[in-house]
C-alpha cells in the first residue's frame, strides 16, 4: 500500500482484512466474475465498459456475491488516494477507480 490518506481507508481495510493485496481480485479476475453471471457468458474485457448485458438471476449469490447492483474492489491501488474496482449492475459492467474512502465498494479474498 503505498499510503493512507483517509481516517476512514476501506480499501486499505480490505487489503488488510484479505492479507495483502495478492490476495484480492485483479482486474482480470474482476472481469470473469463478470463473464459469468451475465447471459450468454459474454468476452468482457478487464478494464472495459460493457453495455448491453442482461444478468441471470441467483448467479451472483451462488458465488456468494449480493444480486447486483454491487461494486467489487479490486487489489490494485491508482494512488494514494484511489483504488481501481469493478461495478457489476443488471445491464452493464464497468472498471473504475474510485476514492478508497468510499464505503459503499465490498471486498471478496481469493481462495486457495
Amino acid at each position: 500500500i503505498k499510503a493512507c490518506k483517509y481516517n476512514d481507508d476501506y480499501w486499505a481495510g480490505a487489503v488488510k482484512q484479505c492479507k495483502g493485496k495478492g490476495n484480492m481480485p485483479t482486474a482480470s479476475d474482476l472481469a470473469k466474475i463478470a463473464s459469468a453471471i451475465y447471459e450468454g457468458n459474454p468476452s468482457i474485457g478487464a478494464t472495459s465498459y460493457v453495455s448491453g448485458l442482461t444478468y441471470k438471476p441467483g448467479t451472483a449469490t451462488s458465488l456468494g456475491l449480493p444480486e447486483p447492483s454491487f461494486s467489487l474492489w479490486s487489489g490494485e491501488e491508482d494512488s494514494i488516494y484511489l483504488a481501481y474496482y469493478r461495478y457489476f449492475g443488471p445491464t452493464y459492467s464497468t472498471w473504475g477507480n474510485s476514492s478508497r474512502g468510499y464505503s459503499k465498494i465490498q471486498a471478496v479474498c481469493l481462495g486457495d
